[in-house]
């Protein structure tokens, strides 16, 4: 007579058995990563776009004296009067 054979089950960590499929958050993980993914490429691209739309000039700083108070100021801190 021959002895009755289980047949072979696969366990994880702690001999717990592994799910066939995976689990709901690894899912919703996955699909959310997804989502991230394309909704930043979107993004990159309409601000791509956006911005060859648009002329760029280059913005001037302000261009503000320095008051000669300051001037002096500064100057005796260095020594010149």
């Amino acid at each position: 007579m021959r002895p009755f054979l289980e047949p072979l089950r696969l366990t994880g960590r702690g001999g717990f058995p592994l799910s066939p499929s995976p689990p709901k958050f690894l899912v919703q993980v996955i699909l959310e990563s997804e989502e991230k993914e394309t909704f930043e490429t979107t993004l990159h691209r309409v601000l791509r776009e956006e911005f060859q739309a648009v002329p760029s000039q280059p913005v001037k700083p302000p261009e503000e004296a320095i008051p000669q108070e300051m001037m002096g100021f500064l100057g005796s801190l260095l020594g010149e009067v």
